[in-house]
């Protein structure tokens, strides 16, 4: 099992922070896998952490190329494991940023 790490704008960060999407298309170049867990980490318009994180378990995944993504992409589903966080000046995870 693979951690993985990306920063998202508010835009991106709020539908997964509601809970509304419970999906990723992305670029499959992290190799992802059912039981991979994901943290997305919201960020202002500069870079900053804003503080608030969404980390999921990663339960779907539709294979690159498959039903009409392209080769290099994936489609990637969550169906348990989402957990939001909000604090102010903690990091969830020891990992380096996206």
């Amino acid at each position: 099992m693979k951690h993985h790490l990306f920063k998202l704008s508010t835009h991106d960060f709020e539908p997964f922070w509601t809970g509304k999407k419970r999906f990723e298309v992305i670029k499959d170049d992290r190799h992802f896998r059912v039981e991979d867990t994901v943290l997305f980490r919201e960020v202002d318009i500069h870079g900053d952490r804003t503080g608030r994180y969404v980390k999921v378990v990663i339960s779907y995944k539709l294979r690159m190329g498959s039903n009409g993504l392209a080769y290099e992409f994936c489609a990637i589903g969550f169906t348990q494991g989402i957990t939001g966080y909000d604090c102010t000046n903690e990091s969830p995870d020891s990992e380096n940023d996206a």
